[in-house]
């Protein structure tokens, strides 16, 4: 018998810091799985990250939504994302009683990476475009599906959080949306939702869009009508669909029943496929 896909929900940093919210989400992950759904849990640790940096004295530094990262910031990385909100996420699914682990990319190569190599971004002050480089952002080589997909088959909810490795064992900081589109497509999801802060894409007037094709996506970024955090979780999600996921829903984590509503296959936020 063919086992039913793996969801991939994909947990924004922003929302290990509120114990309710929290509890409200790992709750109706938790009910999804008795339920019968099979879900992968990718997290980041965005806020935490910049908050512990601010207070050890490192001060973050973004390029079209991603951080500038050096070695030192990868350290604050680490102590945020593998520490911070991951035992967050872990204390939460203890209290609902979700069996969760948590893991992350370098842990059994799990997710295999390389360094990004410069992007181009326009200066804030000329409007010039230039090539910048990230520093230790990586980009995903390779998804271990086999060895997430057991951990599944034995009754896990995997938590796996967004830092990665080469096969020198360098750890790159990597977009907990790419990870998160990367074993999505690797594990052959049929849907993808992300959990943030915000309602889902806005339009120019501030209205959210209840759905979106890749191309109408490309042109809200190519236009400057997305701009932030929700340019890397777009051109994931992008990415995705056109890689043969059926949607990407993007919610409120934060709104009562949000994510139980996208779960169940709710109209929520808003849903990005390959075509209208």
């Amino acid at each position: 018998m063919t086992r039913p896909s793996t969801r991939v929900v994909k947990l924004g940093g922003e929302l290990a810091e509120q114990p309710e919210v929290l509890d409200a989400i790992t709750s109706a992950i938790g009910c999804a799985i008795e339920a019968g759904q099979r879900i992968v849990v990718v997290h980041g640790g965005g806020k935490q990250t910049t908050e512990l940096g601010e207070r050890l004295g490192l001060r973050s530094r973004f390029v079209n939504g991603r951080r500038v990262t050096d070695a030192a910031m990868i350290d604050v990385l680490a102590m945020a994302i593998c520490g911070t909100a991951r035992m967050a996420l872990l204390a939460s699914c203890r209290r609902n009683g979700v069996r969760a682990l948590g893991i992350g990319g370098v842990d059994a190569a799990l997710v295999r990476a390389r360094r990004r190599p410069p992007i181009a971004a326009a200066d804030p002050a000329t409007g010039a475009v230039n090539r910048v480089d990230l520093g230790l952002v990586g980009d995903v080589v390779e998804v271990d599906a086999g060895a997430i997909e057991a951990l599944v088959d034995a009754g896990f909810l995997p938590l796996l959080s967004s830092l990665s490795a080469d096969d020198d064992g360098v750890v790159y900081n990597i977009n907990a949306d790419t990870v998160a589109v990367a074993v999505a497509v690797a594990l052959c999801s049929d849907s993808w939702i992300v959990a943030s802060n915000v309602p889902g894409v806005r339009d120019a007037d501030g209205v959210v869009i209840p759905r979106l094709d890749a191309g109408a996506a490309e042109a809200l970024i190519r236009d400057g009508v997305v701009t932030g955090g929700m340019i890397p979780k777009l051109e994931a999600a992008i990415i995705a669909v056109r890689k043969g996921v059926a949607g990407v829903r993007l919610v409120d984590g934060t709104a009562p029943g949000a994510l139980a509503r996208a779960l169940a296959g709710a109209e929520s936020g808003t849903l990005v496929t390959a075509v209208s």
